[in-house]
């Protein structure tokens, strides 16, 4: 009897077993892990020292920036909001969103689909903020000096890939993001973008 089909059977599935294991291990495994020849992914672009006007380094941002070569920016300002957009090499990476709200108990806007159906994990702290995998959500408020508004966060982010990491990590930039997002919010309103 032949065995040649069960072995390749048996190799292909502990290779597939090592990637897995490299893949979820974030890092666990070794250059030899790698293919020989394949190009080792690496952020070959500045990454931003702010964003949306905050410190990338002080509120822990820079892992939310994908390997790549290139990274494009805009900012969009209307309706007393501001969003942020990051591209790499060309797909959008990272989306900050703030702004203010008539209703803080509304759903978020523009929630991914495939988190339509799934539960939040909730942050506590000193804002109400929610966690899914690639999006944070978070209601502070806005004080411009004459009344306090409800005053809203999105983020959305395609890195960290893993969706355990992803909720890690957003958990954990979130309120601060949010704070240093909560004291330009004034400017936002004094300028008035938008009805």
């Amino acid at each position: 009897m032949n065995n040649a089909p069960r072995i390749g059977r048996g190799r292909a599935v502990s290779q597939a077993a090592l990637l897995t294991v490299c893949v979820t291990g974030m890092g666990a495994c070794s250059s030899e892990a790698q293919e020989p020849d394949g190009p080792t992914a690496q952020v070959n672009y500045a990454i931003p020292e702010s964003v949306c006007g905050v410190s990338t380094d002080a509120l822990g941002l820079t892992p939310l920036f994908p390997p790549g070569d290139t990274i494009e920016e805009s900012h969009h300002e209307s309706s007393k909001r501001n969003s942020c957009y990051y591209d790499v090499d060309g797909a959008l990476v990272l989306a900050i969103q703030s702004g203010i709200v008539a209703d803080p108990s509304a759903n978020p806007p523009e929630l991914r689909p495939e988190n339509l159906d799934v539960e939040p994990v909730t942050v506590p702290g000193e804002h109400t903020a929610h966690i899914w995998p690639g999006q944070a959500y978070a209601v502070g408020v806005c004080n411009d000096g004459e009344e306090e508004q409800a005053f809203m966060v999105l983020i959305s982010s395609r890195e960290p890939a893993d969706p355990q990491a992803s909720v890690e990590l957003l958990s954990e930039v979130i309120h601060p993001v949010v704070d240093a997002l909560e004291a330009r919010c004034a400017d936002l309103v004094r300028d008035g973008h938008g009805a």
